[in-house]
């Protein structure tokens, strides 16, 4: 009878442990939770700072896009553009037509790396190319807010200085939408396919509205189908969620294998 009375008195409060477990369990993710929390407020603070420091002032006059040249389906998710009146690029593009005309990808390139100095030295901007094909890469922090295909205020500034630069282009430009694998539950978008397809769209239309040829844009969406890096964690899938321009001289080949 005493050695039935322990065991049962082990069992009586055994839940305890559990209790314990859970109880320290959840402590530990609302820890990690307020942590990334201020982590994320930390990196936007500091991006907006960086911005100031590096333009004088974002846009802030845009002209609305008509509701019919909008990608179908990005009518509620545009409505930033809709509160802008953006100052046309016209006048600056036909006094630099010379200019332009001689123009290269390298010299773009350098325009770049010296005008975004410090957003590629934290990463959030990155150039790549030669003479004959240019591609700038922007973290999909920097464009959006998460899970959606609505421009940050920050993203406004740097996609209408970046603006500025590509008006030398006389190549057509590919937007190209990238997400990483995270299955999208729920909102507007199905998949990660519409997600990327709807950020490039938006890219483009503010790159339009901002004064870029229409003709010479392409919106595509590659969803999660192209990483750069594994995504097997949070950083690594913080990589791969991103926008990036990419133009190509008319005399280069492609070749498929």
């Amino acid at each position: 009878m005493k050695r039935y009375g322990i065991t049962q008195s082990n069992h009586t409060t055994r839940w305890l442990i559990s209790y314990a477990d859970f109880v320290t369990l959840l402590f530990a993710f609302f820890v990690l939770m307020f942590a990334a929390t201020n982590a994320k407020e930390g990196r936007h603070q500091e991006l907006s700072a960086t911005l100031v420091q590096i333009f004088n002032a974002p846009p802030t006059s845009v002209k609305p896009i008509p509701k019919e040249s909008m990608p179908p389906g990005l009518e509620p998710e545009m409505n930033i553009l809709e509160q802008m009146e953006l100052p046309s690029l016209g006048d600056q593009q036909s006094s630099d037509q010379n200019y332009a005309k001689e123009t290269t990808f390298i010299e773009i390139r350098q325009k770049v790396n010296d005008g975004f100095r410090q957003l590629i030295e934290n990463r959030l901007i990155s150039i790549d190319g030669n003479h004959q094909w240019l591609e700038i890469t922007l973290d999909g922090e920097l464009v959006f807010y998460p899970g959606t295909a609505l421009l940050t205020p920050d993203s406004e500034t740097v996609l209408y200085e970046l603006t500025k630069v590509l008006r030398y282009v006389r190549q057509p430009m590919n937007i190209e939408g990238f997400t990483d694998d995270q299955p999208i539950n729920g909102g507007r978008y199905a998949d990660n396919w519409q997600l990327s397809a709807a950020r490039a769209a938006t890219v483009v239309a503010y790159m339009v509205q901002a004064g870029l040829n229409p003709r010479q844009l392409s919106a595509i969406g590659y969803g999660e189908h192209q990483p750069i890096v594994p995504n097997n964690s949070e950083d690594n899938r913080r990589k791969n969620r991103r926008v990036v321009i990419s133009v190509t001289s008319n005399d280069v080949v492609l070749h498929s294998n």
